[in-house]
């Protein structure tokens, strides 16, 4: 349990196997910049960003959040959070990870 990550079931939970995820993000600060906008990375601090994920993946997203490099993480969950977001609104952590690590390579 971490002070700044809920999970939530909700009604949708039980038909598509999605929770909701809510990252609070409370200091100001830039943690990194997106290369493909070249726009620095700052989360607004004090407010709780939501997510729908598989709840199969809360365990990914726990660890990016809190463990990821955020220079190399926060922009995919947050500047380019779309890229890894499906027509149903489902955020894939998985999918954000692939984004992250090919651009690495």
């Amino acid at each position: 349990m971490e002070y700044n990550i809920l999970f939530i079931a909700d009604a949708r939970s039980a038909k598509d196997d999605t929770i909701i995820a809510s990252v609070y993000q409370r200091e100001q600060g830039v943690y990194g910049v997106d290369e493909a906008t070249g726009l620095k990375v700052s989360p607004e601090p004090f407010t709780w960003y939501r997510f729908r994920i598989d709840f199969r993946e809360a365990w990914l997203l726990h660890c990016d959040v809190n463990y990821g490099p955020p220079p190399e993480v926060w922009p995919f969950y947050f500047a380019r959070k779309y890229e890894a977001t499906d027509e149903d609104g489902v955020f894939s952590v998985t999918k954000a990870n692939e984004l992250i690590y090919s651009t690495k390579r």
